[in-house]
């Protein structure tokens, strides 16, 4: 079983910087440009995302959206394998070019878009929860996005038209307060924002079920389940500070298979006796009508059986022909007599 602990303090992913006007802008970056950003084209429309935490993350299967006042522009489903190091950086260009996944440069395929301009960018795990968002300009997110005021509240941080861009500067207070433009900050697209303040990333401890030695991580696969039945696991998250623990049941079914064997015969006067075999809330139907675990029959034919359990989502069948035999004709002929003197030779 994979078991995952969900919290927003796991997530040490924030949208640190954004830049519209590239290195040409007011404020435009002083540090040496990423290689994949070469030349003046791709050094517009960037959005950059950090890892301010202190463990790496895993975003195989989180997805990147980017917004209008009204509409859903364009989404970025990351890859598996995908991995932010600590206080490193992944890059997102607001447009069309060549990816480079092993250094964390991604396109959306979309626009571009210009200096001034309003627009929203949202980050979501894996399981489709906002881990953090942030809106530009005149930019309000609507309603269809389902960014509330805990992710994004207020107006939106400012990158004014011919400025380079817009970048964290202090906590992710989820409001404008901590973002300043290029015209008060120079921009590092492409590296971490010296002043943007890293999170502390709690670990997570598994226990409980079939863990022997205890597991770490948000996301683990547990040992195998030997047999039926009920295991529970314990989940402890701390900051080194504070713990907090929860529990989740994993229960262990029988595989749903069925197996009625091979084809058979059956003898005139005979029963035979069909065994779907006995699996976990699972009711049964029979060709024959019946909805037992087992039927007794007493003809050839074809029989069919179905288990399901709308319960735990599963269904199994299986098919099994049997032939119905018949006794050979009386080998000996009619009845006759003999003096008992002599003898008769009977042939079959």
């Amino acid at each position: 079983s994979v078991l995952t602990a969900n919290s927003n303090l796991l997530n040490s992913l924030r949208i640190t910087e954004i830049n519209l006007f590239g290195g040409a802008g007011i404020g435009g970056t002083t540090q040496s440009w990423p290689s994949f950003l070469n030349t003046s084209t791709l050094r517009d429309d960037n959005v950059e995302i950090s890892n301010l935490g202190s463990v790496p993350m895993n975003l195989s299967g989180f997805t990147y959206e980017r917004w209008s006042t009204t509409a859903l522009l364009n989404t970025f489903t990351f890859p598996s394998g995908t991995i932010v190091l600590p206080d490193s950086v992944l890059i997102m260009r607001m447009g069309t070019g060549t990816p480079s996944p092993a250094q964390n440069y991604f396109v959306d395929g979309g626009f571009t878009t210009g200096s001034g301009q309003a627009l929203g960018i949202i980050i979501k795990d894996a399981s489709n929860v906002i881990i953090d968002a942030v809106a530009f300009n005149a930019m309000t997110f609507p309603p269809a996005s389902s960014v509330t005021a805990n992710d994004w509240s207020g107006s939106g941080a400012i990158s004014l038209s011919s400025h380079a861009g817009s970048s964290l500067n202090g906590a992710d207070a989820n409001n404008a307060s901590t973002w300043l433009t290029s015209g008060s900050l120079s921009t590092s697209m492409g590296y971490k924002n010296t002043n943007a303040v890293s999170v502390i990333t709690p670990t997570v401890t598994w226990t409980g079920g079939t863990i022997v030695t205890p597991m770490s991580g948000a996301r683990i696969t547990t040992p195998n389940h030997p047999s039926f039945g009920v295991y529970t696991y314990v989940a402890s998250m701390t900051d080194g500070f504070c713990t907090t623990t929860d529990t989740v049941k994993v229960t262990a079914i029988t595989p749903y298979v069925i197996n009625l064997g091979a084809n058979g015969y059956i003898c005139p006067g005979s029963t035979l006796t069909l065994d779907a075999g006995a699996l976990t809330g699972a009711t049964y139907s029979w060709s024959t009508g019946a909805s037992t675990q087992a039927i007794t029959i007493s003809t050839g034919g074809t029989y069919i059986v179905t288990a399901n359990s709308a319960f735990y989502g599963k269904t199994a069948t299986d098919t099994i022909v049997v032939t119905m035999g018949s006794f050979p004709t009386k080998p000996f002929g009619a009845d006759t007599s003999f003096c008992k003197s002599s003898g008769i030779v009977l042939s079959a």
